[in-house]
């Protein structure tokens, strides 16, 4: 792979990815809940952190593995962070460095950026002083390098460039690839066929096909696991019909079951339909919920939901001797309550960003779910009211005070819960008034 990573590569690395981050400048760290691609079952998270820049003249950005994988597995990563100067790009500050994952033990990369003053001088020009929200434009760009025991890849050994084994050099787009003909022939002769004249141009790919996009449909056709997304599965599957690879097709099926990002079950459904894909059709209505974890992220969603709920405590009313009843009462207007405030389009802003804090005030774990009985502690509330205050869009008074409202009673939610399941729940009335105040 070429050294320098703000350019394309001239090869053809695997698993490859590249995304921007506008970051604010007043001094923030942030958890960016902004998802580079999937790579070998593994989902990665970017952070980026100038809360200690003035001293240091720094800002740190860390790469880390949102899920933990096998501890046999190690993956090396080549990544380059670059802040872009938006008057000109000969003075984009860059860092980069190489980093082995394994375990327990290694599973966060660290790379320092240089020149936080400097940065912080509009007229340098990195950032736009007449803009509303002024921000540090950041692009990140990783590359696998080597992997051991995740997938077949390995054993292939397509990171490093070897002419046995890539075996044409093919313009793609106008950009130069080294791509596997003989495996690749495996799955589609088509493509193999269009291979030969060394040249695939505009007219050979469906229309409007993009380089990126055929460029990760590539990545999979050499073994390379990447998820789909809302904005590649449709492109993936044009592609896939019209170069006669019913791998890939299938490859996107297996996707559409499992879920896409950024796509509600009812928009999965409304594709398969569209491809007369009536197995997905089928196994996702009799198997599958309607409604799947990514509609928690659509406010327009969400509030038709608790408009439900508010119907619903309604029927069930302030006069049932039932205890149940009266539980089921409490639990309907305490999470409509917390349903309002979060999706609060100014505190939805902050919720979007608040993994961080919230890892902060949960020691030795990234992880909430499996720490859910610690978060009905006081301390785990303060805690996280204080550490709010670190972050841009959460520490506007009014935001943070709803916030904390949310927060105590999420509290009090699982705290009863918890009394619920062991049948010692005494029956009570949520009253959002009688929350405790917020206080660091």
């Amino acid at each position: 792979m070429d050294k320098d990573l703000t350019n394309q590569p001239k090869n053809f690395p695997l698993g490859y990815s590249s995304f921007y981050v506008d970051f604010p400048i007043e001094k923030s760290n942030l958890w960016y809940n902004m998802w580079f691609r999937t790579i070998h079952n593994i989902d990665w998270k970017f952070q980026v952190d100038s809360t200690k820049s003035d001293e240091t003249d720094q800002i740190i950005c860390t790469i880390l593995q949102q899920n933990q994988p096998d501890p046999l597995h190690t993956i090396e990563l080549e990544a380059c962070v670059v802040v872009e100067n938006r008057d000109n790009s000969d003075f984009n500050v860059k860092t980069q460095g190489i980093y082995e994952f394994s375990g327990t033990d290694k599973k966060e990369m660290k790379l320092e950026i240089p020149g936080f003053e400097k940065m912080m001088d509009w007229k340098n020009g990195y950032f736009n002083d007449k803009a509303e929200k002024k921000t540090l434009r950041f692009r990140l760009m990783t590359v696998v390098k080597s992997v051991k025991l995740c997938d077949s890849v390995e054993y292939f050994d397509f990171y490093r460039f070897d002419p046995t084994i890539h075996d044409v050099e093919v313009n793609v787009l106008g950009h130069t690839l080294f791509l596997s003909k003989k495996l690749i022939a495996l799955q589609s002769t088509y493509l193999a066929n269009l291979l030969e004249s060394q040249n695939i141009s505009a007219s050979d790919l469906p229309s409007n096909a993009s380089f990126d996009t055929f460029f990760d449909f590539l990545q999979v056709l050499h073994g390379v696991d990447l998820s789909m997304d809302s904005n590649g599965l449709k492109p993936f599957l044009r592609l896939a019909y019209h170069l006669k690879v019913p791998r890939i097709t299938e490859y996107c099926k297996k996707q559409m079951v499992k879920g896409i990002r950024g796509m509600s079950t009812n928009e999965i459904i409304d594709v398969a339909e569209s491809w007369s894909y009536w197995d997905v059709v089928t196994y996702i209505t009799k198997t599958l919920s309607k409604v799947n974890g990514s509609e928690i992220l659509n406010p327009e969603f969400m509030k038709t939901f608790l408009n439900f709920t508010t119907q619903l405590a309604t029927c069930i009313g302030l006069d049932n001797k039932c205890d149940n009843s009266r539980h089921y009462k409490y639990f309907s207007d305490a999470l409509t309550f917390l349903g309002n405030t979060v999706y609060d389009s100014e505190v939805f802003d902050c919720v979007q960003n608040i993994s961080g804090p919230i890892n902060t005030c949960i020691p030795n774990n990234h992880r909430l779910v499996s720490n859910v009985k610690k978060s009905h502690n006081k301390n785990f509330i303060r805690c996280v009211y204080r550490e709010l205050a670190t972050v841009p869009t959460c520490k506007i008074p009014r935001v943070s005070k709803k916030m904390c409202s949310a927060a105590q009673t999420l509290r009090h939610i699982i705290k009863n819960y918890l009394s619920f399941k062991s049948d010692s729940m005494e029956v009570k009335v949520f009253n959002p008034d009688k929350l405790d105040k917020c206080t660091s």
